[in-house]
């Protein structure tokens, strides 16, 4: 077969529709011309992974008194390089009382509170949190970073395992804790919000206040008024609280929660608080109360508490040791750990921390909580 002349190989064609009316265009892009197109591109839930292992279970039901709920998680030793890093097995019961008959959600804050005051669970580095006041959902997490296969992770089949009794029923998400892919979600564009959204963020957000007078630096204090922790709360708990402003007052943001004090001779271990020679026996507990919901953060019984429990990273703890008394101090920063927890005006939104032993012999403790005024 003979060439092609150039003439015959090559002719201008036109892209039309179906009414042959309208023609397709070219466009000019990076030196190349293009058909000119118009696409509607979808896309699917972006996916992003996690760097803290967890896990969590439903309340299906909230069966009668008497009922329970275990909880068993498997000790971690995967890092073996650093023995001292192992973690126990947990093995947790909740038995259901009148006020959780029913009630998946009461249930579920109630496990939340019974789970983060248990010792094993503390030394196993978790921490478990009620996910909202409309579900009945107890979420369970690691309280640091942890890599794919690092010691914090328990990943083989069943090392979770939630095992109801009776007439209440649980549904476990999964029976492993791990750093695993979660969705990331879209907020709504507040200028257009029938149609577009803006995407989650990842990572650390600063926030900071406009002007040096709108900072904060707060105690909690209860009635007196005082500040300093060093009470007897043995027989009745003393509570002491940052309050939220009342209407027109502005928003309190928290950036961190420190606990700090002195002691004579403070011993570190999980036998000890501070200077005693012995833990507490209840401890001194951290909570919010955002929105009427009351969450725990931390349970505190021992100088261990405090230094690996109370801070959010080892920069963010120390004992300075000096004969007159040793200093300690441990900060949770909520900025680093990408929470925000916020006192809104006129609300009856707090942090409290209540004492619930003898704490007299302790030289003295404060906690504060600072961060910024929100017009």
């Amino acid at each position: 077969m003979a060439d092609l002349t150039d003439e015959e190989a090559s002719q201008y064609v036109k892209i039309t529709g179906g009414d042959e009316i309208y023609t397709a265009d070219v466009t000019l892009d990076d030196g190349k011309r293009k058909l000119h197109t118009l696409s509607t591109v979808s896309v699917g839930v972006g996916l992003g992974r996690d760097p803290i292992p967890d896990t969590y279970f439903t309340l299906d039901a909230a069966g009668a008194i008497g009922d329970t709920v275990r909880i068993q998680i498997a000790g971690t030793s995967n890092d073996s390089t650093s023995p001292d890093r192992d973690v126990p097995a947990v093995d947790y019961t909740y038995t259901l009382v009148a006020e959780d008959v029913g009630d998946e959600i009461k249930l579920a804050q109630n496990i939340v509170l019974g789970l983060n005051a248990d010792v094993n669970f503390g030394l196993a580095l978790l921490e478990s949190a009620h996910v909202n006041d409309t579900r009945a959902i107890v979420h369970i997490s690691s309280t640091g970073f942890s890599l794919e296969g690092e010691f914090l992770e328990r990943s083989n089949a069943l090392d979770v395992q939630v095992t109801p009794t009776g007439t209440t029923l649980t549904t476990l998400a999964f029976d492993t804790l791990i750093a695993r892919a979660k969705q990331t979600t879209l907020s709504r564009d507040p200028n257009n919000p029938h149609r577009a959204g803006i995407l989650g963020i990842s990572g650390n957000i600063v926030v900071s206040a406009q002007e040096v007078d709108n900072l904060i630096e707060e105690f909690a204090t209860a009635t007196g008024p005082i500040t300093d922790l060093t009470v007897d709360g043995s027989v009745t708990p003393v509570v002491f609280s940052v309050y939220a402003n009342s209407a027109g007052g502005g928003d309190k943001v928290l950036d961190s929660i420190t606990m700090y004090g002195t002691d004579t001779n403070i011993k570190v271990g999980e036998f000890n608080f501070l200077g005693n020679n012995s833990p507490l026996t209840n401890g001194i507990l951290i909570e919010t109360l955002i929105d009427g919901v009351l969450g725990t953060f931390r349970v505190l019984k021992s100088t261990n508490d405090v230094l690996a429990r109370m801070s959010s990273g080892p920069s963010d703890n120390k004992i300075i040791n000096q004969s007159g008394g040793d200093y300690i101090q441990a900060i949770f920063s909520l900025v680093e750990k990408n929470l925000q927890v916020v006192l809104s005006e006129g609300t009856t939104d707090e942090v409290r921390v209540t004492v619930q032993d003898d704490v007299t012999q302790v030289t003295d403790l404060f906690v504060k909580v600072e961060g910024f005024l929100r017009d």
